[in-house]
């Protein structure tokens, strides 16, 4: 399991779930075979990846972005956010991503909306600090 950085996208395998719209312009995808997580540049139009993760397994589910948390479950303002994937073998894998969050200005910016789960496009989307 490598994370590689300037790698084309692989386009020749359908995402899994929905992808994530994080805060800084990255969107994140997951490939239904293999597995393969992406950043992507949403604002670079040459579709390279900044980086990707081969977790080993298909991802299972929708991933989901958090802000940094401390031992506590607060939030730890002004750091890199976490990336979540579950795959169908049953591993969790949260990765540093350099989004500290959702991107707020996105209308569906994951499953579901919003990190609470609403399903309500008029929920407000609130930022990591």
């Amino acid at each position: 399991m490598a994370c590689t950085a300037g790698t084309s996208v692989d386009i020749s395998e359908p995402t899994r779930g929905a992808p994530v719209w994080g805060a800084g312009g990255q969107l994140y995808t997951a490939g239904a075979t293999t597995g393969l997580i992406q950043a992507l540049s949403s604002l670079d139009e040459d579709a390279q990846a900044l980086w990707r993760f081969e977790p080993g397994a298909p991802i299972e589910a929708s991933m989901n972005l958090d802000c940094a948390r401390g031992s506590d479950g607060g939030v730890a303002p002004g750091r890199p956010g976490v990336l979540y994937a579950v795959t169908r073998s049953g591993n969790v894998h949260a990765l540093i991503v350099d989004s500290p969050g959702l991107d707020t200005t996105a209308p569906w910016p994951r499953y579901q909306h919003d990190a609470r789960n609403t399903g309500n496009p008029a929920t407000r989307l609130t930022p990591c600090p």
